[in-house]
């Protein structure tokens, strides 16, 4: 590709362009309260998921993960069982988790203790 310009910026050709998706998903403009815990903006009117273009932790067009298929599906197996094998609950002498991550290559979230549970005794 030769060289780009965008938005007055000049691109050389050979570039290597990384999209940051962190600001995207804070961006007040795509998200009301972004830093707030509202998995209903993922829901509409009648309670099914619905797809946001703001919305890409996989990427978009020809570079998309390859692995989000499977990624999709092992988080879904994965949180389900904790969630159907477990209560979940925040121990009492601590407080709700911190919201802002450690800024790194990638924002990870500062650690914190749950309490699980089980819901029955197997035997």
């Amino acid at each position: 590709m030769d060289k780009v310009s965008l938005e007055g910026y000049n691109i050389p050709k050979g570039t290597v362009v990384l999209f940051n998706y962190h600001s995207t998903n804070v961006d007040e403009t795509c998200w009301e309260e972004p830093l707030k815990f509202k998995p209903d903006r993922f829901l509409d009117e009648n309670g099914q998921f619905k797809r946001r273009s703001e919305f890409s932790p996989f990427g978009l067009g020809k570079r998309r993960c390859l692995g989000e298929l499977l990624a999709r599906a092992s988080l879904f197996i994965f949180f389900s069982s904790i969630i159907h094998n477990f209560d979940i609950e925040t121990p009492e002498d601590q407080g709700l988790p911190i919201l802002d991550g450690i800024d790194g290559f990638t924002v990870s979230p500062r650690p914190y203790l749950i309490k699980l549970t089980p819901r029955c005794k197997r035997e």
